[in-house]
């Protein structure tokens, strides 16, 4: 069977889908992702979706700590 490619109209949309998608197999246990990968999603999601000053120190918060989970390895 062929699968159709999907087409994404926004940035948005295709970060909401590839969040989904690895919730889900994490769910099922067929990923092994570390939880800095998962920040980092939606770290970018929530960039497209405002920029506000208080928001921007929050995620510079979460980059900080996805940081030190990557540095635990």
């Amino acid at each position: 069977m062929v699968q159709k490619k999907r087409r994404f109209t926004s940035d948005k949309e295709l970060l909401e889908f590839l969040k989904d998608t690895i919730i889900s197999q994490i769910q099922d246990g067929n990923i092994n992702l570390k939880v800095g990968d998962l920040l980092k999603i939606l770290e970018i999601q929530k960039r497209l979706l405002s920029d506000n000053d208080a928001e921007a120190e929050f995620w510079k918060v979460i980059e900080q700590i996805r940081q030190e989970e990557l540095k635990r390895g």
